[in-house]
């Protein structure tokens, strides 16, 4: 499978062992320039292996006692190997919301693929 970020978040790669790789390379925002600087990175899924998407609201959260940063996320989606694709966008979701007190600043969205062997 290839992969490009053009600007956005790193999506996470959790194997199915639990193990989190973060995916990708800095890439230029799509729409800012005509010819963005775009590069594709090979990356193999296996069974059980899932690929989690999101936006900048999941880790948004600037309050110190629930700080939800790329780090905690990484510990949050490690903690969910072997879980379905539903479950997993489900407690990134439900994270992101309790973390900002219940009500989000900033859009939250979640997309989970599952490799199913």
């Amino acid at each position: 499978m290839g992969l490009a970020c053009a600007g956005h978040l790193h999506p996470l790669l959790l194997r199915a062992d639990g193990t989190i790789e973060t995916l990708g390379v800095p890439g230029t925002l799509l729409g800012v320039v005509p010819d963005p600087d775009l590069e594709d990175r090979a990356v193999r899924l296996e069974p059980g292996d899932a690929l989690v998407f999101y936006t900048d609201g999941v880790i948004e959260s600037r309050s110190d006692a629930t700080l939800l940063d790329e780090r905690r996320l990484a510990e949050l989606v490690a903690t969910c190997a072997g879980a379905g694709a539903d479950a997993i966008a489900a407690k990134v979701e439900e994270a992101a919301v309790l973390s900002q007190g219940g009500r989000p600043r900033d859009d939250i969205a979640v997309l989970v693929l599952r490799v199913v062997a």
